[in-house]
């Protein structure tokens, strides 16, 4: 049930589920071993999507170097001990991101869910073809495989770019942080 899923979640993570209505999501692990099924599940729509850690596996935990792929040659690990300074004591979720929407100067980015999701998980398993440098953390968090991202597909009148950094305000507001695999705001 509903309630079963979201025992453990801070409040703020049961706000954001409630908001948004986030009942959908794909495992990195269930990805891994299935990931032509479980990318069936995500739509080609514009949207947000928050990467958020289980509260069993919600522990301070790293590895060096982690599972992410060398992206053009550019290494995605940082010392331990910055991430830790990153981490959001606390928090249950640990990236928000977005698939398309509308830049500042009116063009839009063509990408979708699907599309931003996958590359997300495949850069996170050592793909250095895949283009997800931002959140590039979530890979060196111990319990990565355990992970779960959840989408929101924007009604029409939404713009997933002003969606998302709306939400990264909110968690920082929240938090006093930006979510620990978010780059920057």
């Amino acid at each position: 049930t509903r309630s079963e899923m979201m025992r453990g979640y801070h409040d703020y993570t049961i706000k954001l589920i409630d908001e948004f209505n986030l009942t959908n999501y794909v495992r990195v692990k269930d990805y891994l071993e299935s990931p032509r099924e479980e990318m069936l599940k995500i739509p080609k729509m514009s949207g947000v999507y928050f990467v958020i850690i289980p509260p069993i596996f919600n522990l301070e935990s790293f590895i060096y170097p982690g599972t992410g792929g060398y992206y053009k040659g550019n290494d995605p690990n940082i010392p331990i001990e910055d991430l830790k300074d990153k981490w959001v004591k606390g928090a249950d979720i640990l990236y928000i991101g977005r698939a398309g929407g509308v830049r500042a100067n009116g063009k839009p980015y063509t990408t979708d869910l699907k599309t931003r999701i996958r590359t997300l998980l495949n850069f996170g398993n050592m793909n250095d073809k895949a283009a997800h440098w931002g959140g590039r953390y979530l890979w060196q968090y111990a319990n990565s495989r355990e992970l779960l991202v959840y989408w929101y597909v924007c009604k029409d009148d939404e713009n997933a770019v002003l969606l998302e950094k709306r939400l990264i305000n909110d968690f920082k507001g929240q938090y006093g942080k930006i979510p620990f695999a978010n780059i920057s705001e």
